[in-house]
């Protein structure tokens, strides 16, 4: 997996993206500077990645590879709803208070799409080290849900990804 950052290659391209703290997860999402919000939503990819020991090999002779790859080219988000989640990460830096918010717009093509910051019963975690959870629904006919563990590094990095990609972000 590549390195976190705001600007692609393509320097039309806006990225953010949650790492995980062992950094073989990441959820990132991707539009274009130009990219004109209809009816405050943004058109995004979303793509989540993992990395994992090579599975055909036993543990001692294994290497960390490529382990998943699940990519959303529709997914429409509500920039007000993204400012939102910046400033909700900004928040949990000082306060290690847990939130969600939803992202996606429900308006438009009965997507719904919610991230958040806090516990999942099923990892283990604590209050420096939460979980990072993100849920996509598409209508009544799939649902996703994905979950890591995130630290202050990886909140950081996002939260500077955030104010880059939407400081450079044609409104």
């Amino acid at each position: 997996m590549t390195e976190s950052r705001a600007v692609s290659d393509d320097l039309n391209q806006l990225v953010w993206t949650m790492t995980s703290n062992s950094g073989r997860h990441r959820v990132s999402f991707q539009t274009t500077v130009d990219a004109e919000p209809v009816e405050s939503t943004l058109l995004c990819s979303l793509t989540m990645e993992g990395a994992f020991w090579q599975r055909d090999r036993s543990a001692t002779d294994a290497d960390v590879v490529d382990d998943l790859l699940i990519c959303f080219k529709q997914i429409l988000v509500d920039v007000h709803a993204l400012k939102a989640f910046h400033a909700q990460l900004l928040r949990w830096e000082h306060e290690r208070a847990h939130f969600a918010v939803q992202l996606g717009s429900q308006a438009r093509g009965a997507q719904s799409l919610s991230v958040s910051v806090g516990e999942d019963p099923s990892l283990i975690f604590n209050s420096e080290k939460p979980a990072f959870m993100i849920c996509y629904r598409d209508g009544t006919t799939m649902e996703t849900r994905w979950s890591f563990v995130v630290d202050q590094s990886c909140v950081r990095i996002c939260i500077e990804a955030l104010e880059e990609a939407l400081g450079r972000w044609k409104r």
